[in-house]
């Protein structure tokens, strides 16, 4: 790896709550907080739609962010993932964008200088 660059992951965090972290959410909170543990040559961006618990923040490479609406409505669903996340993506210029929830995003998001940001969106099915 080149030593001048260093890596940034943006990731969805907004089901990471205070005393709710249970089911997908304990899925997120599991692996981010080994992820940012046993990486800290990456830069983590968390995106949360309110107000967060630093508890989730689990080291200095890790900056939470807050970006509106609160989506707990399809509607505002589809506000924070194709509207105002696009925009948050661009603003810190990640190079991975990490969503461990089943929103599908389907739209690729241009970030100037690093071209197209890579979106991995993890869909888990029942069996």
């Amino acid at each position: 790896m080149n030593p001048d660059f260093m890596p940034h992951i943006a990731v969805n965090t907004r089901l990471l709550l205070p005393g709710r972290v249970e089911g997908i959410s304990r899925f997120a909170y599991e692996v981010l907080f080994r992820m940012t543990q046993q990486h800290p040559e990456v830069q983590f961006s968390f995106f949360f739609d309110r107000p967060f618990d630093p508890q989730f923040i689990f080291g200095s490479n890790v900056k939470g962010y807050v970006i509106p609406p609160p989506s707990r409505h399809p509607i505002l669903w589809y506000a924070w993932f194709h509207l105002q996340l696009p925009r948050m993506l661009k603003r810190v210029e990640a190079d991975l964008f990490f969503s461990p929830e089943f929103y599908p995003i389907v739209h690729n998001v241009y970030l100037g200088r690093r071209n197209t940001i890579l979106l991995l969106n993890i869909l888990l099915t029942k069996r």
